[in-house]
């Protein structure tokens, strides 16, 4: 079943990322790749090829790292599991990060954006800045799917909804976000990449 992501506006709907009354974007997970009104981002194997407010990605999803082109900057990223938590670390859109992503938090820097949430999966909250934009009060919430895919998936999904991209390809000053997750306080407890609360 699809699962609502993205950055939300409105107060009644329930996952994505919120930061007071400030603009989002939303998206789903359908038929294996990410949609919404302004997000084509399609899985090709172990590729991520699409669009996202007019920006094009194109990312190879290796065993351990994602490379590839966006028109906002070169991506090569690792990931790897520290402590139960997974880190992603390198250049995402032609930024240098370190980001640590656990069922309770989610601290460091992606692409354009910083963020300090915490909580229990699936609502985190705290702040975010991006582009110099300090926000308050952020709620960061996590779809279902998150946790059930592969490895290198969960890191590209998690690296391309927590950027904020504006439209039309021009320079990346508005509120855009995206989902982070799960899942209780071991959330990588082996190489199956599933939470412990999952296996059971």
């Amino acid at each position: 079943m699809s699962r609502l992501i993205g950055l939300l506006v409105s107060l009644s709907l329930s996952t994505g990322v919120r930061s007071g009354a400030q603009a989002g974007v939303t998206a789903d997970w359908e038929h294996g790749g990410l949609y919404g009104p302004q997000v084509r981002i399609t899985r090709y194997e172990n590729t991520f090829r699409g669009q996202m407010y007019g920006h094009t990605f194109d990312m190879d999803l290796g065993t351990t790292s994602i490379i590839g082109l966006s028109d906002l900057g070169p991506i090569k990223l690792s990931w790897s599991i520290i402590n139960g938590k997974l880190l992603l670390s390198g250049l995402f859109i032609g930024r240098l990060g370190h980001l640590y992503f656990n069922g309770y938090e989610i601290t460091g820097n992606i692409g354009n954006c910083e963020y300090d949430v915490r909580g229990r999966f699936p609502v985190y909250s705290g702040r975010r800045i991006c582009d110099g934009n300090v926000q308050e009060n952020t709620e960061v919430t996590l779809p279902e799917y998150i946790v059930e895919a592969p490895m290198s998936e969960k890191a590209a999904i998690i690296a391309l909804m927590l950027i904020q991209p504006t439209e039309g390809g021009s320079p990346m000053s508005d509120t855009r976000g995206g989902m982070v997750g799960p899942a209780y306080d071991s959330f990588y407890g082996d190489d199956t990449g599933l939470p412990s609360w999952k296996r059971h």
